[in-house]
């Protein structure tokens, strides 16, 4: 039995513990969907001779939440699809299903997050960190349990445990490897004062991919910082370090650096913003693990009662960790402007032009694309997709 088969089945049982403990409530059903028209300068986000396509999205799902003051339980199933008018291998037919349940204790908080996917690497993975080339079908489940205890009311411990695995349908010269990855951390929370939050984290990562041969184990820890300046204006900090222990085929080696992140947040009824910069270990479609460093960067200005515009960007700097890895270096850049329009309380009718670039810093190689989306929204997901 695969893990991947011993995950899902693990995934139904524990749903239907959450579904079990959700007592009298009454459940509501909000369904949602996106419809979204787009043009495509670059559909393979190749260097050389891009193709363009116009095509359509669609996604939808439905939300069920019960919530009876001490269980809150969330179950969203949700179907995307894909088409250009050309280009017709690269149309994809996704599906999801979420779990999210929590249970609210005098002075604990016990939650669970489940997923399973059935995706192409096209709408997913790949188009968040660049190199979309090829449409890859891979089944990804997520299982990340939680447990918050308040030791006072200025103290609290946080234990947490992520585990993903990735199984692609069709990996032939696509760079693309099965894979795992195991994460236990633990935090410290204090509440300074009225305006100051300070968090102490640790955690261990094991990451492996079968087929290559390759695993690595990262220790890390950090300590973070949280101001809040009014209602409206915090900022977030984060500072520690990392340990990999890699192990592949080629010999094993050891990588150390830092970690970091700082983010300012600002919110009100008018305008919101967020700018931020963070670096990380992550693992890679490639079977491997490698360090992101990513800005973003996020504005919405609301000028009238129904009409706001924004831009959202974010610029990656992908790169491998030690010799062993095979992961390209690369750097990746996406903004996008939009504009949008509050139609009624619960649909939307945006439009945005979402402009990538992306540079493979080995082999010196550059691609761009522009992607043109407008896009009609009805309701809101339960669970952020």
């Amino acid at each position: 039995m695969n893990v991947g088969y011993r995950s899902f089945c693990l995934l139904l049982g524990l749903s239907a513990v959450g579904v079990s403990t959700a007592g009298a409530a009454e459940w509501k059903n909000e369904p949602f969907f996106r419809s979204s028209l787009r043009y495509d300068d670059n559909v393979r986000f190749v260097a050389s001779q891009p193709e363009s396509s116009a095509g359509v999205v669609l996604d939808a799902g439905v939300s069920l939440s019960n919530d009876n003051g001490v269980v809150e339980t969330v179950f969203q199933p949700r179907l995307s699809f894909l088409g250009y008018a050309s280009q017709s291998d690269l149309n994809t037919s996704d599906q999801y299903l979420d779990f999210k349940t929590s249970m609210k204790g005098l002075r604990s908080n016990l939650g669970l997050t489940l997923g399973l996917a059935r995706d192409s690497a096209i709408t997913s993975e790949l188009e968040d960190t660049g190199r979309v080339t090829i449409n890859a079908r891979r089944t990804r489940i997520s299982v990340r349990p939680r447990w918050e205890y308040r030791l006072t009311p200025r103290n609290a411990v946080e234990l947490g445990y992520n585990f993903r695995n990735v199984q692609w349908a069709d990996t032939e010269n696509q760079e693309l490897l099965d894979n795992n990855s195991n994460e236990v951390w633990g935090a410290f929370k204090r509440r300074l004062n009225e305006h100051d939050d300070l968090n102490l984290r640790v955690y261990q990562s094991d990451f492996e991919s079968p087929d290559s041969g390759f695993d690595s184990t990262t220790i890390g820890g950090s300590v973070g910082f949280v101001r809040r300046f009014s209602e409206l204006n915090r900022v977030e900090l984060e500072a520690g370090a990392w340990n990999a222990d890699l192990n592949a085929q080629g010999g094993k080696e050891s990588s150390s650096g830092a970690a970091f992140s700082g983010m300012l947040v600002h919110t009100e009824e008018v305008y919101n913003y967020r700018v931020g910069i963070g670096q990380q270990v992550v693992p890679s479609s490639a079977g491997q693990i490698r360090r992101d460093t990513r800005l973003r960067g996020y504005l919405d200005y609301r000028f009238s009662p129904r009409l706001h515009w924004g831009v959202d960007s974010i610029l990656i700097f992908a790169r491998k960790i030690g010799d062993l890895s095979t992961e390209s270096d690369r750097d990746y850049t996406v903004v996008r402007p939009f504009l949008s329009w509050d139609w009624t309380r619960q649909m939307q009718l945006s439009t945005s032009l979402r402009i990538s670039h992306q540079e493979f810093k080995d082999f010196g190689s550059t691609a761009d694309r522009s992607e043109f989306l407008v896009t009609l929204t009805y309701g809101k997901a339960g669970i952020g997709y």
